[in-house]
C-alpha cells in the first residue's frame, strides 16, 4: 500500500479497534512489530500525528475493564512504546510527544505514571536523569502561595487534582531510582543542590516540601509522608549510610527543631473550611466548635509526629544514638513522644553504639567546629563596602523555613564522620507495589539500556521548560511553542575541507553530507545524529555536489546532484543498486554498488565545541575511496544540459523526483523503474530561465513550486502537467523556497523574503499564465542576497553567510527580519559561513553545514 492509502485505511481501522475494540483487540492493535511497520510507511511526522495520540489516548483514559483487561492493555501499550523507542524514535521525539504528555497526566491514574517509569527507564539512567528527573522535581514544587497567610486561607479538601499531581511524581521518582546514576540522585533529589547563578547551596525540592510544607497549597499529610520515604529510599540507593549522615541529615535538623506552634502546619491540609480558622464580628466560639479546634490543632500536630516517626528512628539507627542526640537539642521531647505515640525507644544497640574515646573525641570536635561555623555565618565583611558586623556570641536556634521555600539562608550543618553501623535499616514510608515492579523490571541483570550514552550531548531543559510541565499545555497531545535557541549543542568535523550540502532522513536519525573526502574526491557521508558516528559512503560523481534529498524512510534513497548536472540515486543502508540520471533526454544508467566489500565502522569523530581534527574518518562506501570516479558511459553531461534543481514528490501511490532543468522544465523521475515519468514546461516562453530552485507544495502533493534564475515562480499541478500559476517574484534569482501546505515562501539575491498565499491567486495580463499568487508580506533588513530558507509550521528560518533570521509567518508581521550569529556554549559568535541548514521538526533541533567542514547541531 502507499503512504496515503495507509493514512486513509489502515490507521482509522486501528482507531476503531483502540476506541471500541474489547481489551484483546486493542493488545494486538497496538503489537510493536505493526506499529514500527506503520511508523515507517507513514514517515515521523505522519505517525506522530495519526497513530501517537491512538497510544496515548488508550494510555490515559479510564478503562471501563477489569483489572485484569486493563493489566493486558496496558502491558501492549508499555511494550509497543519501549519499542518504538528503541527501534523507530529519537530520544528527542521521546522526550517531545511521549515523556511531556505523560508528565502532563500524572495523577489521572496509574497507569500515565507506570508507562512514565518504563520509558525513562528505556531511555537510560544518564538521559532520565538529564531530562526527566529535572520536571518531575519541579512537579515536587506544587503551586506555591505568595504567604504562608494566603496558603492556609486556599486549603482544600481531601486530595485534591494537585495533590494528585504530586504523589504521581512522586511514585515515578520512586520507580527511576534503580536506574538514576547516584551522582545523580544524591545532586538532584538528596542535595543541597548549588544555587543558580552560584553563592552557596539550597535544599532540593523534596527536601524544601518538608521545610516548608506551609507555602504549598496542596501538602497533604500522605504527601510528605511519601517525600519523607523517598529521600531516605534515595540515601540507600545513591550511598548508603554516608549519603543520609552527609548530606541529608544536616538539612533535616530544622525539621527535629520545630518549635510547637509550627508543628501543626504539617497536618492543615487535612481541612478546608478556612472560616473555621478566625471567629467574625468578635463573637465567642461555641464549646463545638472550641472542642472540634481542638481536635483538629491536635490532628494537624499528630501529621508532624508522623513526619519525625520516619525521619528521627532513621538518624538514629544510621548516625548512632550519641550523634543523634548531639545534633538535636530537643532529642528528649522528640524520644518521649515518639515513645508514647508510636511505643518507639532506642535499641539496646542504638545505646551503646560507637561510644569509644576516639569517637567522642571526634565528635566534640565536629561539635566544635559547627559552633564556629555558625557564629561566622553571621559576620558580613565589608557589606556593600561599609565596614564590619559583630558576630553573635551564641548560634542562633534552628527553625523552619517559612519566608519562601526555598531553602535556608546558609549552609546546613555538617555532620563528622565516624563509625557507621551496618544494621538493616529501617522500612521507611510505604511505596506502591506497581512501582517497584516497573523500576525492578527495567534493569535486566542490573545493566542500563543502551541508549543512554549516544545522545548525551541533547541539553538539558531550562527550569522555565521543566516547570511547564506541570501546566500540561492542552493536555495530551498538545503542541507547545518551540523556543528555538542559537546555541550549537554539538559538532563535529564532517570533511576536512568545505561542507557544500547537508539533507536529513525523514525518521530524523541520519544526515547526509557533501564535501571533498581525504582523497580529493568528492563523496556523500551519512552521519549519525545520536552520536555523530559515520555510516555510508558515496563516492561516485566526478563533479562537486550541490544538492541533496533524502526519500521517504521506506524508500531507504538518497538523491545527490552535482555540478555537471548529473543525478545519482543510491541507497542510504549502503548496498543496493545506484541509478544515475545524467540529463534531460538521456537515458539513465544502473550499477551496482561497491558496497558488498564494506570497511569495518569506525570510531564516530569527538564531539567539539570548537575545531575538530582535520581529518574525517573512514566509512563504509558504497563508491570507492573518496577519489574521483567517473560515472557510466553517457552521464558526463555539461550544466546546460543538466539538472539544476531537485526536490521529493509523495504522490498517491508512489514517490517521485522532481528534478529541474536549465531550459525551463521539470522533469519527474521514477524510482522504481528509473524513468522519465513526465517532462513539463513550467517557465512561459518569453521567460525561459534555469530553475534554481524547486518544493514540493499542497498537503497532498499534487503541486509543485518552481523558481527561476530570472526571479520567476511557477506553480504546476502535477495531475494536469500544467501551470496554474506563474508571476515575477523577484527581481533576481530565487535562491530559496519553503513550503508551509497553503502558503509559500521564497527568498532571493535580491535580499527580499516573501510570503505567498498560494489559495489567493489573481488574474494577471501578458504572459502565458493567467493568475499569480497574492503576497501577504515582504521582509527587508538583509545585508546580502539570501542563500536559502526553510520552513516549520508558521515559522521560517532563513540564512546568509554566517547569520540566521527566524521569523514568524504569522500577523502582525515584522517589519525586517533579524539576523544573529550562532553562539557556542560559552556564548561566542561562530563566523564559519552556512552552506545549508536543515529542520528536524519532531525532534525540535537544526542541522547547520558549515563551510569549514563542521557539521553543527542547534537545540
Amino acid at each position: 500500500l502507499g503512504r496515503r492509502q495507509v493514512r486513509d485505511v489502515v490507521v482509522p481501522l486501528v482507531g476503531q479497534l483502540v476506541r471500541k475494540g474489547a481489551p484483546a483487540c486493542q493488545a494486538a492493535a497496538v503489537q510493536p512489530d505493526a506499529l514500527c511497520a506503520l511508523a515507517r510507511k507513514l514517515g515521523l511526522q505522519g505517525f506522530l500525528a495519526e497513530v501517537v495520540p491512538l497510544l496515548l489516548q488508550l494510555l490515559l483514559s479510564p478503562q471501563s475493564h477489569s483489572d485484569i483487561a486493563s493489566s493486558l492493555v496496558l502491558q501492549a501499550v508499555v511494550e509497543a512504546v519501549q519499542a518504538l523507542a528503541q527501534r523507530v524514535l529519537p530520544v528527542p521525539v521521546i522526550l517531545e510527544h511521549l515523556v511531556r504528555p505523560l508528565l502532563g497526566a500524572l495523577g489521572t491514574g496509574p497507569d500515565a505514571t507506570v508507562a512514565l517509569i518504563h520509558v525513562a527507564a528505556d531511555l537510560g539512567g544518564a538521559l532520565a536523569a538529564r531530562h526527566v528527573l529535572p520536571p518531575l522535581l519541579e512537579l515536587l514544587n506544587g503551586v506555591t502561595a505568595d504567604s504562608a497567610d494566603d496558603a492556609s486561607a486556599v486549603r482544600a479538601a481531601g486530595r485534591t487534582p494537585e495533590a494528585g499531581v504530586m504523589m504521581g511524581a512522586v511514585t515515578a521518582v520512586e520507580g527511576l531510582l534503580p536506574v538514576l546514576p547516584p551522582p545523580a540522585i544524591l545532586a538532584q533529589l538528596v542535595g543541597p543542590a548549588e544555587r543558580p547563578g552560584g553563592g552557596g547551596t539550597v535544599p532540593t525540592p523534596p527536601v524544601q516540601l518538608l521545610l516548608a510544607p506551609d507555602v504549598h497549597r496542596h501538602a497533604t499529610p500522605q504527601l510528605l509522608n511519601r517525600v519523607a520515604g523517598l529521600l531516605l529510599q534515595a540515601c540507600k540507593v545513591a550511598g548508603g549510610d554516608d549519603a543520609f549522615v552527609d548530606s541529608l541529615l544536616p538539612q533535616l535538623l530544622p525539621i527535629f527543631d520545630c518549635p510547637p506552634e509550627l508543628r501543626s502546619t504539617y497536618g492543615r491540609t487535612f481541612h478546608s473550611s478556612p472560616s473555621n480558622d478566625h471567629l467574625e464580628g468578635g463573637r465567642s466560639a461555641s464549646p463545638a466548635k472550641e472542642a472540634s479546634t481542638e481536635q483538629r490543632q491536635s490532628d494537624d500536630e499528630g501529621a508532624f509526629w508522623d513526619l519525625i516517626y520516619i525521619l528521627y528512628p532513621e538518624a538514629v539507627e544510621t548516625a548512632g544514638l550519641p550523634a543523634a542526640r548531639d545534633l538535636v537539642p530537643s532529642w528528649n521531647t522528640l524520644e518521649d513522644a515518639l515513645k508514647v505515640r508510636y511505643g518507639w525507644q532506642p535499641s539496646a544497640a542504638d545505646v551503646h553504639a560507637a561510644e569509644t574515646a576516639a569517637f567522642a573525641a571526634r565528635m566534640q570536635q565536629a561539635l566544635d567546629l559547627e559552633r564556629n561555623k555558625q557564629q561566622t555565618r553571621q559576620t558580613a565583611l565589608f557589606v556593600n563596602g561599609a565596614g564590619w558586623s559583630a558576630p553573635s556570641p551564641t548560634p542562633p536556634a534552628m527553625s523552619v523555613q517559612r519566608s519562601s521555600g526555598s531553602g535556608s539562608s546558609g549552609a546546613p550543618p555538617a555532620v563528622p564522620p565516624h563509625a557507621r553501623r551496618n544494621s538493616a535499616s529501617r522500612p521507611s514510608a510505604s511505596q506502591d507495589s506497581a512501582t517497584q515492579a516497573a523500576g525492578k523490571a527495567r534493569q535486566p541483570g542490573g545493566a542500563e539500556a543502551v541508549r543512554c550514552e549516544p545522545w548525551d550531548w541533547l541539553p538539558a531543559p531550562t527550569p522555565a521548560a521543566a516547570g511547564a510541565a506541570r501546566q500540561r499545555n492542552g493536555g495530551i497531545g498538545g503542541k507547545r511553542a518551540w523556543q528555538l535557541r542559537t546555541v550549537i549543542s554539538r559538532q563535529w568535523r564532517a570533511f576536512p575541507e568545505k561542507l557544500r550540502a547537508v539533507a536529513v532522513s525523514e525518521d530524523e536519525l541520519v544526515a547526509v553530507t557533501a564535501g571533498r573526502g581525504a582523497a580529493g574526491g568528492e563523496v556523500v557521508r551519512a552521519w549519525s545524529i545520536a552520536d555523530g558516528g559515520p555510516g555510508t559512503q558515496y563516492g561516485r560523481h566526478n563533479a562537486r555536489v550541490t544538492a541533496l534529498c533524502v526519500l521517504p524512510t521506506h524508500c531507504g534513497l538518497v538523491a545527490s546532484r552535482d555540478a555537471s548536472g548529473a543525478v545519482h540515486l543510491w541507497p542510504l543502508a549502503g548496498s543496493g543498486r545506484n541509478t544515475c540520471f545524467p540529463g534531460p533526454g538521456m537515458p539513465p544508467t544502473s550499477f551496482a554498488s561497491a558496497a558488498a566489500q564494506q570497511p569495518q565502522r569506525q570510531q564516530p569523530p569527538a564531539s567539539s565545541s570548537g575545531n575538530a581534527g582535520s581529518a574525517a574518518p573512514k566509512l563504509q562506501s558504497t563508491g570507492g575511496n573518496g577519489a574521483s570516479q567517473s560515472p557510466p558511459s553517457g552521464s558526463a553531461s555539461s550544466v546546460e544540459r543538466g539538472y539544476t534543481a531537485l526536490a521529493v514528490v509523495e504522490r498517491a501511490h508512489a514517490v517521485q523526483l522532481a528534478a529541474g532543468t536549465a531550459v525551463g522544465h521539470v522533469d519527474v523521475l521514477d524510482i522504481t523503474d528509473a524513468s522519465l515519468s513526465a517532462s513539463l514546461l513550467a517557465a512561459p516562453q518569453d521567460k525561459e530561465s534555469s530553475v534554481s530552485s524547486l518544493v514540493a507544495s499542497g498537503s497532498d502533493g499534487s503541486s509543485l513550486a518552481a523558481g527561476f534564475q530570472s526571479g520567476w515562480l511557477s506553480l504546476l499541478d502535477l495531475r494536469s502537467g500544467h501551470v496554474v500559476a506563474g508571476w515575477e517574484a523577484h527581481s533576481k534569482s530565487v535562491t530559496g523556497l519553503a513550503s508551509t501546505g497553503t502558503q509559500l515562501v521564497s527568498v532571493s539575491q535580491d535580499r527580499k523574503m516573501k510570503l505567498w498565499d498560494l489559495r489567493k491567486l489573481s488574474a494577471t495580463t501578458g504572459g502565458a499564465t493567467t493568475s499569480a499568487a497574492a503576497c501577504l508580506h515582504i521582509w527587508g533588513g538583509f545585508e546580502h542576497g539570501i542563500a536559502g530558507c526553510a520552513a516549520y509550521m508558521q515559522t521560517a528560518i532563513s540564512w546568509r553567510r554566517s547569520k540566521v533570521a527566524v521569523t514568524s509567518l504569522q500577523a502582525p508581521f515584522q517589519a525586517d527580519a533579524q539576523l544573529v550569529r550562532l553562539t557556542d556554549p560559552c556564548g561566542s559568535d561562530d563566523h564559519s559561513t552556512i552552506a545549508g541548514l536543515s529542520i528536524l521538526s519532531c525532534s525540535r533541533l537544526l542541522l547547520v553545514a558549515a563551510a569549514d567542514g563542521m557539521l553543527k547541531i542547534i537545540a
